[in-house]
């Protein structure tokens, strides 16, 4: 057996891409395997042909939808790859950096040029603390306030998060105690239209 897979690749939000890059990961991992064990039986993937309905890798496959593991010496069933790779198709993000945040609003995107969800806000900074609150033309997003500190801080944003075409968002930066270097990255997906 391989002591450790191949990393699987980077996704580039092109599903039929990604699906293709997936499957040819999976293709050279089962590959570098000495054998596969199908029905208690061993054999060796670089002589016989095997059918997918009757393959079972007991140990080496890993049902997750999230790949939450990272594992690196397991491979996923197909369908978390598709229910992967569909769950991250279209996110984009924004991203950037202020200084030296003092308490107040910071515009940071004047008239999106289309529509999009705000998915997750994400927060970071170099030392001390603060709040930020995410806005859509002035209107927090129905998730909580990232609170800010040296520890990377992760804010789901599932109401008051669409922004239509022509709409402004920004930060509002409060209970700041000596924050440094916010960085923050907005995750999205655009509005289909």
């Amino acid at each position: 057996m391989v002591d450790k897979v191949p990393q699987p690749p980077r996704l580039t939000g092109d599903n039929g891409k990604d699906i293709v890059a997936i499957i040819d990961w999976l293709t050279a991992f089962a590959m570098s395997q000495n054998t596969v064990n199908v029905e208690n039986t061993n054999v060796d993937p670089t002589t016989q042909q095997v059918a997918a309905a009757g393959a079972l890798m007991e140990s080496n496959v890993i049902d997750e939808d999230n790949m939450a593991s990272n594992s690196d010496t397991k491979v996923p069933t197909q369908q978390s790859v598709k229910a992967y790779a569909d769950a991250m198709a279209g996110i984009d993000a924004i991203s950037g950096i202020i200084q030296t945040p003092l308490d107040g609003t910071y515009l940071l995107v004047v008239k999106v040029p289309f529509g999009l969800t705000i998915v997750e806000t994400v927060t970071k900074s170099i030392s001390g603390t603060c709040t930020a609150t995410f806005k859509i033309d002035g209107v927090a997003l129905g998730g909580t306030a990232n609170a800010v500190s040296s520890a990377e801080q992760t804010q789901a944003q599932a109401s008051a998060n669409v922004a239509a075409a022509g709409t402004d968002i920004s930060v509002t930066i409060s209970a700041n105690a000596v924050c440094s270097g916010m960085s923050f990255t907005i995750k999205y997906s655009r509005v289909p239209g």
